[in-house]
């Protein structure tokens, strides 16, 4: 009598790289491509862009393109465990702390840097966009 082998669930497989979570890595590729081709339209066309894509895109792109990356590294070097997620009250302080540096540390130490209040609002929404992200598993 032939003996049945095992069917293997391939939907559990686990990903071999350092990566939090596939959801996030697939929004940090995205949102970096679209922030690399918002800097070269920067290069090609400095002046002639809607104020939003000027503006605010690049921080608004900043947190889920950046953040995958971060936790990666943080796995990486076992300071987090493996799918760790960031809590809200975390994803909170991460936004100050983004603000602060970004709009009144760096401005006032660099003459290029400017302060604006509504790069903070594009953080708050690109710590929104991660946080669903990594929730989405």
């Amino acid at each position: 009598m032939p003996s049945a082998e095992p069917q293997r669930d391939l939907s559990s497989k686990t990903w071999d790289i350092p990566c939090p979570i596939p959801s996030t890595a697939a929004l940090a590729v995205v949102c970096s491509a679209v922030y690399a081709v918002n800097r070269l339209l920067a290069l090609w066309q400095p002046s002639g862009r809607a104020p939003f894509l000027r503006d605010y895109l690049n921080d608004l792109l900043f947190v889920p393109a950046f953040y995958p990356l971060f936790l990666a590294l943080l796995t990486r070097l076992r300071i987090r465990p493996r799918g760790y997620r960031l809590s809200a009250l975390a994803m909170l302080g991460h936004g100050l702390t983004l603000s602060l540096l970004f709009e009144v540390v760096f401005p006032s130490l660099w003459h290029r840097g400017t302060a604006d209040w509504k790069d903070t609002l594009c953080y708050a929404a690109g710590l929104l966009i991660f946080g669903i992200a990594q929730h989405l598993e």
